[in-house]
């Protein structure tokens, strides 16, 4: 809210000069235009940018970063991911997991790949769980994982970020042009129905349980409306799945993935 901008907001939205514009009444009177006002300014910084990178290279790629799709991220950040997508080549945002949030950031890119966040800092230690939140960015973003990771890096990060890399590529197919129908498998017991996440193609499906608690958990995962002849295994150990309900103990803070060839 510095002398220059609200000049140029005035100018922008037409409000007179004998008006009193001062960064209060921007905020009780004006967000909504002011918000416009920046969104505009950082577009039309963005498509600069990129003009003049693709002057010298004209094959280099175009990233942003910042929030999910949000009125915060709009009115804080000067960013809204419908209008820039046309700008970019990939988007990135986070950090944290809002279903919500993140399935309106995948809408309003429309096919921009999005990269996922997910944060750790020495002062937010908690009980480890970099492997089910770096897979769930991976199957909620489906464009891949960027990690802030700023404490102790040990045998455990190094697993974590294997563990979902080898799932990423192995289905990276099926998450990429598949769809989510997390309908098509039941948790019960002491999971829920949002410890789910299913994507289904022609040829093969991918179920994957999560338990994100400080807890080990017990239950029953039951596979719907599986295809006749269907073969069913634990990914990647291999182990055979013999029926479509199956009773289940995890550890906490890990996940299981199920391949199901049709």
């Amino acid at each position: 809210f510095d002398a220059r901008c609200i000049t140029a907001f005035r100018r922008y939205a037409n409000i007179l000069p004998q008006v009193e514009l001062t960064p209060q009444i921007l905020i009780e009177e004006y967000i909504g235009r002011w918000t416009e006002f920046q969104l505009d300014n950082n577009h039309g910084i963005l498509r600069a940018v990129r003009g003049a990178v693709e002057d010298v290279r004209p094959d280099a790629k175009y990233m942003l970063y910042s929030g999910y799709q949000c009125t915060y991220t709009k009115e804080h950040y000067g960013v809204d991911w419908e209008a820039m997508r046309t700008t970019m080549d990939i988007a990135c945002a986070g950090y944290g997991r809002s279903p919500k949030r993140i399935a309106d950031t995948v809408e309003a890119l429309q096919g921009v790949p999005l990269v996922g966040g997910v944060l750790e800092y020495r002062k937010s230690m908690r009980p480890f769980s970099l492997g089910t939140r770096a897979m769930r960015c991976v199957l909620d973003c489906r464009g891949g994982v960027m990690f802030f990771y700023d404490t102790v890096v040990d045998a455990r990060f190094h697993r974590a970020i294997a563990d979902a890399s080898l799932v990423a590529a192995e289905f990276e197919d099926l998450i990429l042009h598949g769809t989510r129908d997390d309908g098509l498998a039941q948790a019960s017991g002491e999971f829920a129905q949002g410890d789910v996440c299913v994507y289904d193609g022609p040829k093969r499906r991918l179920v994957v349980l999560f338990n994100e608690r400080k807890t080990k958990r017990q239950g029953t995962l039951e596979l719907l409306k599986l295809p006749s002849g269907a073969r069913m295994r634990v990914f990647p150990s291999g182990e055979t799945v013999k029926g479509p309900a199956s009773a289940i103990t995890m550890e906490p803070m890990t996940y299981r993935a199920y391949d199901i060839v049709k």
